[in-house]
C-alpha cells in the first residue's frame, strides 16, 4: 500500500512538472508562426543536447554509486566529484564556443539564444543532479518543489514575454535561464551542505569511468536532434515545427514511464541481488509497458477533436504522433536492458551498441525523409529505436552470463 502511494504521489507530482513543460510546447504553436516555432524546437533539441553532454553519462551512473555509499561523507563526496565533472566538461564547452564567436563562424546576433541556452544548460546539469540526489536521500518534498517551481516559472515567463513582449522564439531560452536561475538558488538554500564537497577539479579516473555512460547518454538524445536537424536541412523550418509538436504529443505517453522509472530505480540500485534486482525491473518494465499501451490508446481517441484547434499546418500530425508512441514501447525493452546492464556493471560495449543504432537512424532518416516527410524522420525513429533496444537486451544476457 506504502509503494502504491508513494507511486501515486510521484504521479501527480510528475504529472504536474511534466505537463507545464509539454503544454507551454503545445501551446506555442497557438501563439507563435509555424517558423519560429520551428526555431524553439531547434533551440529545445540543443538544450537537450547540452545537458546531456554535460553530465556526461552521471544520471544514472551517480545514482548506482551514490545509493551504494554507505557514509554521508562519502555520499557528499560523490556529489562534488559529480558536480567537478559538470564544471569540467562546462568549461571546455564554452571554450568551444568562444572561439567559435571570435573566428567570426557564428554572428553575436544569431548568439544570443544559444549564448542563453548555454549557461542554463550549466545549471540545468546541476539542476538535475540535485533532484537525483533529493530522490535518493528520500528528500521527496525538495524533490518536487525543485521541479514545480522551475516548470512553473519557465512557462510563466515564456507567457509572458510571448503574450506581452512579443518575444517570438527568443522568449524560450530567456525564460529557461530565469527559471534555472531561481531554482537553483531556491535548492542550494533548501541543500546548502553538499556544496562545501565540490572539487576544484574531477581526478581523471573519475572522469573516464563515466565515458561509456557518456557516450550512451549523448548518442541516445542525439537520436531526436539527428531527427531534427535532417528534417530542418532536408525540408524546411515549418516541417521542423510540425515534428517538434508530433514529438511532444508523443511524449504524453512517455509520461508513464518516465513517473514509474524515476519512483522505482533507486530501488531497484539498492537491491544487493541480482535474482531480485532483475524480477523489480521486470515487473516496472511490464507495469510501464501496459500504461504505455493505454495511452496509446487515450491519445488516439483525443487527438483529432484537439488538432482541429491549431493551426492548418499541424493537422497531418497525428501519423508522425502515433509511430513515435510505438516507438516508445521498444523504449521500455530499451531500458530493461540498459539498467540490467548497468546493475551488473557490464556497461563497455553499450556506446557500440548506441552508436550502431544512431548511424542506421541517419542513414533511415536520408531514405525515408526524402520519400515520406516528417513521417519518414518518425519511422527511422521507431526503427534505430528497435534495433538499439534488442542490442541492449543481447548485452544484458552477456552480462548475465558473465555474472553467472
Amino acid at each position: 500500500m506504502k509503494s502504491i502511494f508513494g507511486l501515486v504521489r510521484y504521479g501527480v507530482n510528475e504529472l504536474l512538472a511534466r505537463g507545464l513543460s509539454l503544454g507551454l510546447i503545445l501551446i506555442l504553436p497557438l501563439l507563435l508562426t509555424p517558423t519560429e516555432f520551428g526555431y524553439v524546437v531547434f533551440y529545445v533539441a540543443v538544450e537537450q543536447v547540452l545537458v546531456s553532454l554535460l553530465l556526461f553519462g552521471q544520471s544514472n551512473y551517480f545514482i548506482k554509486v551514490y545509493q551504494s555509499s554507505e557514509s554521508l561523507g562519502a555520499k557528499l563526496t560523490q556529489y562534488g566529484i559529480a558536480i567537478s565533472v559538470i564544471f569540467f566538461i562546462a568549461i571546455i564547452v564554452t571554450s568551444v564556443g568562444l572561439v567559435t564567436f571570435i573566428s567570426g563562424i557564428a554572428s553575436l546576433s544569431k548568439g544570443v539564444p544559444f549564448l542563453l541556452i548555454l549557461c542554463s544548460s550549466v545549471m540545468l546539469a546541476v539542476y538535475e543532479l540535485k533532484n537525483i540526489k533529493f530522490r535518493a536521500d528520500g528528500q521527496h518534498r525538495d524533490y518536487f518543489r525543485s521541479k514545480l517551481l522551475f516548470q512553473s516559472l519557465k512557462f510563466a515567463i515564456c507567457m509572458f514575454l510571448v503574450v506581452v513582449l512579443g518575444a517570438q522564439s527568443l522568449s524560450y531560452p530567456a525564460a529557461l535561464f530565469i527559471a534555472v536561475v531561481v531554482t537553483s538558488l531556491r535548492n542550494h538554500i533548501a541543500d546548502p551542505l553538499s556544496l562545501g564537497f565540490v572539487e576544484a577539479l574531477p581526478k581523471l579516473n573519475s572522469v573516464l569511468v563515466l565515458v561509456p555512460f557518456a557516450m550512451q547518454s549523448l548518442i541516445n538524445i542525439m537520436y531526436s536532434f539527428v531527427d531534427r536537424i535532417m528534417v530542418k536541412d532536408m525540408l524546411s523550418v515549418v516541417d521542423l515545427a510540425v515534428y517538434g509538436f508530433s514529438y511532444n504529443v508523443a511524449s504524453l505517453a512517455f509520461f508513464s514511464l518516465s513517473v514509474i522509472f524515476i519512483y522505482y530505480t533507486p530501488v531497484f540500485y539498492r537491491v544487493k541481488t541480482l535474482c531480485v534486482a532483475q524480477r523489480i525491473l521486470f515487473k516496472v518494465c511490464s507495469i510501464a509497458a501496459c500504461c504505455l499501451v493505454i495511452l496509446i490508446f487515450f491519445l488516439s481517441v483525443i487527438y483529432d477533436p484537439i488538432i482541429e484547434h491549431f493551426p492548418i499546418e499541424y493537422r497531418n500530425s497525428d501519423v508522425v504522433a502515433r509511430i513515435l508512441i510505438i516507438s516508445f514501447l521498444f523504449h521500455v525493452l530499451y531500458l530493461y536492458g540498459f539498467h540490467l546492464s548497468n546493475y551488473q556493471g557490464f556497461v563497455k560495449l553499450m556506446p557500440i551498441y548506441v552508436t550502431i543504432s544512431l548511424l542506421l537512424n541517419v542513414l533511415f532518416n536520408y531514405v525515408f525523409i526524402a520519400r515520406y516527410g516528417v513521417s519518414g524522420a518518425a519511422l527511422s525513429t521507431l526503427l534505430s529505436e528497435m534495433v538499439l533496444a534488442f542490442l541492449m537486451v543481447y548485452n544484458a544476457r552477456i552480462a548475465k552470463r558473465n555474472h553467472a
